[in-house]
This record gives structure tokens, C-alpha cells and sequence, in this order.
């Protein structure tokens, strides 16, 4: 989401540590949680930090298990259970929410399991200017990254 293009706070500074920076992202964050619409889930902004990366009470936790995630590798020839789908309802704009299973190569490249959905992996990566692989997260016991993306209007 790009400040301006829904009801949330401008941000001026993601990385600073500031007083000023830290109650922009808080204010940003706050009004996020109270705008994303995740049937069955809640969002917390002070959860207690399941991560150590990036400062604490600037996190948001979601619980795949209460998404309506289906099953969505079929859709592109890979079997079925190495993308799912659902959706999120973000300030009124429907975003899709996609997990694909990928694996890290001796050489520290990151790959879809599935050939086909490679091509969606390396263009997220290229899309958030990533430096390396994305840190997966297990879920039916496998490797995932989650993307999220807003649909075409």
C-alpha cells in the first residue's frame, strides 16, 4: 500500500528509530489494524514479538489457519498443494494473499517447488528490491513465502 491511497498515516521513515518515526509507523499501524478486514482473525499491534527482526510492537500477527486458504497450484499445472490462495479485505480493496512453496539451493538461491510459479517468486523478490531469499514460514509442513497483493480494479 502506497500512503494516500487509503485512509493510513503517512509514514515519513520506515528504518529510523526516532521518537517522531516510531509514533508515525505506531499511528500507521493502529489505523492498518483497525482497517484490515480478515474474517475470522484478529490483529494485534503489541502482540508479544514471535521475531526478533525490526523494532518490537511494529509487528502484526495473522493466523493462516483461520484464512479460507484453497489450494491453487492446479491453476497454473503444478500440484495443487505447492500454492494456495485467499483473500484480504484491506481498507475496501481486495488483496490477494498467496503462499508458494519454495526451497533454497546449495548456493543460497531461493526457487519455487514448483518451476511454474518461479516466475511469481523472482518477481515479488524484484518488486521489493529483496537481497536475498524471503524468509519462508512452515505451514502443512512445508517451506512457504507469503506475498501480498492488491487486485486489478
Amino acid at each position: 500500500m502506497e500512503p494516500g491511497t487509503t485512509a493510513l498515516p503517512a509514514v515519513s521513515n520506515w528504518k529510523s528509530e526516532g521518537k517522531k518515526a516510531t509514533a508515525e509507523r505506531r499511528a500507521s499501524f493502529e489505523a492498518l489494524a483497525t482497517t484490515l478486514v480478515v474474517p475470522g482473525a484478529g490483529v494485534e499491534i503489541d502482540a508479544p514479538p514471535r521475531d526478533t527482526r525490526g523494532p518490537p510492537g511494529d509487528r502484526m500477527s495473522l493466523d493462516l489457519a483461520t484464512l479460507d486458504l484453497r489450494p491453487a497450484g492446479k491453476f497454473v499445472g503444478a500440484r495443487p498443494e505447492l500454492w494456495f490462495r485467499a483473500w484480504l479485505d484491506v481498507a475496501d480493496v481486495r488483496h490477494f494473499l498467496d503462499l508458494v512453496s519454495v526451497r533454497t539451493d546449495r548456493y543460497g538461491v531461493q526457487h519455487a517447488e514448483a518451476p511454474e510459479l518461479d516466475a511469481m517468486v523472482r518477481l515479488h523478490a524484484l518488486a521489493t528490491g529483496a537481497d536475498g531469499p524471503f524468509a519462508p514460514i512452515r505451514f502443512a509442513g512445508r517451506s512457504y513465502v507469503l506475498f501480498v497483493s492488491p487486485s486489478a480494479r
